[in-house]
């Protein structure tokens, strides 16, 4: 049996210990890069609490004839709190010895959202702009599927007691239809709030993401209405029907992306509905083929652990890295699990399960919760008392306005420094920002996320990180008015090669390496120079080196780009920053140098590496 913490029970099923090892093994490998769809491991944890915990409830209602809250979130809090409360610990930690000044601001904010269980709403609300996609990795980027979760049980148990106050007996139907109807709105949502440019708010919403929670309370309620089927040729057709869904998911976990329009026009939708069928078949107390394999024991031991192994990979992946190791590949990823499976078990065995069992009596778990939590707040300011916002002048709405006073702020005898170009331009501005005190600069970020150069092909989509968005000319009709009103001594102008979807130029489709794209790039490239150099600034063209794979864009196109750079900049006198032949000396492009990560995708520069880059620029700008 089952006892939830001292309160009702309900069957032991070691197949559902089986599947959570292979929910969580699955996320695993996906943020070690190596199963492109295992991120919908959570999605499988979200069934099997909905249906766990509607079962507990059914429980208690058909064993009492009431629910008591007090003791239901008693019980939720010490099988959650204690491993969180260890995570959050081991991440103020990371903070003091490892995370530069740049990265404690938003662990500050993930570590308050943590703790208040609201991480997935941050995520949302934090997330909604382009450029925020390039900040380095949170160690509590993970938690927002806990937050779901915790938001279920808060809201979940209302709504249970409700409909056991006002329909008793019928209890059971009443929430067998009331979960339908939710997981029904909630994937309407996921349909209506979707867009191909920005999946944030889709991905992340506690409405969105329901529904799987919502078919494991459908499938509790079924079973308690009905109770396991007893007729052969229907349990082999649950058996049928769950091996469907295995192979479903076996799909959908190797093959969709996180991006993928199929995701959320009716992927998660079938993912959900999947686990449901595994969970169906592998709990039926007649075993069958799914149960047995669910049950082996490798897979029910990571199961126990499961929910400090989800707690503390992340952060782990973050510590054992490959700059600090030394390696990386599959040794790193297997070094990495084996880290993260010790502090499990220790966890498991030291802290969660003792609590759980009620190592701490009833009036200490009351008094110790709003202390440890009280103490891991200061503990968090204390820990990112070093936190740093670098603030550099952007063009805002008012781009002429502010570029003047930014230069009526620019220290006397500073340099003025002006950025201009796409999203490299616009994150490398930390980095500028940070050398501007100590190596007397002011800085000036006019660049644009998500431009397009040659303007003329800016009619196209862009991919991002966050999906497909719509370009705008790198050559704004507002430039030549904050030139005059800065008056920079140096321009810094920076873009990415393409990576367009579906660029044309007079209805015909136009790359570099085509006379076309040769043309309108040279073209452009000597006007830019001239208005960027017209108040007397030296202009210091960029190259771009890149690993990230653009639709449309491969490395021999990106070398036609980059000559073309080298051709303007020697025919209009504007001083060559080879940046890829920096990163990429040889050709051959160094993901991680100087002991920090040069370039997190492939493309873009942040963090301590925004900083190495921006010096590099500086010393290279004749």
């Amino acid at each position: 049996m089952v006892r939830d913490g001292g309160g009702p029970t309900i069957p032991h099923v070691a197949a559902l210990d089986g599947a959570r090892g292979v929910a969580v093994a699955g996320v695993v490998v996906f943020h070690a890069g190596h199963l492109k769809g295992g991120y919908l491991g959570v999605d499988f944890f979200f069934v099997l609490s909905g249906y766990l915990i509607t079962s507990l409830l059914l429980a208690e209602a058909t064993t009492t004839g009431a629910i008591g809250l007090g003791g239901f979130w008693s019980r939720r809090a010490r099988r959650l709190l204690p491993a969180l409360a260890l995570l959050l610990v081991g991440v103020l930690a990371y903070c003091v010895l490892f995370a530069h000044s740049d990265e404690l601001r938003q662990i500050r904010g993930d570590a308050f959202a943590t703790l208040g269980y609201v991480a997935n709403w941050r995520q949302v609300f934090s997330h909604q702009n382009y450029f925020a996609l390039f900040r380095s990795p949170s160690p509590l980027n993970h938690t927002w599927s806990l937050a779901i979760e915790e938001q279920f049980y808060v809201v979940w148990p209302l709504v249970f007691s409700v409909l056991l106050w006002r329909f008793r007996a019928r209890t059971p139907v009443a929430v067998l239809v009331t979960s339908l109807v939710l997981a029904a709105a909630s994937s309407v949502l996921m349909f209506e709030l979707y867009s191909p440019t920005s999946t944030t708010r889709a991905y992340y919403g506690t409405d969105t993401r329901a529904a799987a929670i919502l078919f494991g309370a459908v499938l509790a309620a079924w079973r308690s209405l009905r109770g396991p089927t007893a007729i052969r040729a229907r349990r082999v057709a649950l058996e049928l029907v769950g091996l469907t869904g295995a192979a479903v998911l076996a799909v959908a976990w190797v093959a969709l992306d996180g991006q993928s329009r199929t995701l959320y026009r009716g992927g998660f939708l079938l993912c959900g509905l999947a686990a449901t069928a595994v969970i169906a078949a592998a709990t039926h107390p007649q075993r069958g083929p799914i149960a047995r394999v669910l049950e082996q024991r490798p897979l029910v031991g990571l199961g126990l652990i499961s929910y400090g192994v989800y707690l503390y990979h992340w952060p782990i992946d973050i510590v054992v890295d490959r700059e600090r190791m030394g390696f990386g590949g599959w040794p790193l990823v297997l070094f990495q699990i084996a880290v993260t499976l010790a502090v499990s078990i220790a966890s498991f065995r030291f802290v969660e399960r003792p609590i759980r069992r009620g190592a701490i009596r009833a009036p200490q778990w009351r008094t110790f919760t709003p202390v440890i939590a009280g103490g891991l707040v200061l503990a968090t300011f204390a820990a990112t008392a070093a936190a740093v916002e670098v603030v550099v002048p952007a063009v805002g709405k008012h781009p002429v306005t502010n570029a003047r006073r930014a230069a009526q702020k620019a220290p006397v005898g500073a340099t003025r420094v002006l950025l201009v170009g796409n999203s490299v331009a616009f994150t490398l501005a930390d980095g500028f920002g940070s050398l501007a005190t100590k190596d007397g600069l002011a800085i000036f970020n006019a660049a644009k996320p998500a431009c397009a150069f040659p303007p003329q092909l800016a009619d196209r989509m862009i991919q991002t990180r966050n999906g497909l968005v719509r370009a705008i000319p790198c050559d704004p009709p507002w430039e030549a008015g904050v030139v005059k009103a800065y008056r920079p001594n140096v321009v810094f102008w920076i873009t990415a090669n393409p990576g367009g979807i579906g660029a044309k130029y007079h209805g015909r489709q136009v790359l570099p390496c085509s006379a076309t794209y040769d043309d309108l790039f040279v073209d452009s490239l000597r006007q830019e120079v001239t208005t960027l150099r017209s108040t007397g600034a030296k202009v210091v063209v960029v190259t771009t080196a890149t690993t990230m794979t653009f639709a449309l864009v491969d490395a021999r196109q990106t070398a036609c780009d980059n000559a073309l750079r080298r051709q303007v900049a020697s025919e209009t006198g504007a001083t060559l920053a080879d940046l890829a032949a920096f990163v990429c000396p040889g050709g051959t492009c160094r993901a991680f140098d100087h002991g920090v990560k040069l370039r997190p995708d492939g493309l873009h520069y942040t963090g301590p590496a925004s900083e190495i880059v921006a010096r590099w620029l500086l010393a290279h700008s004749g």
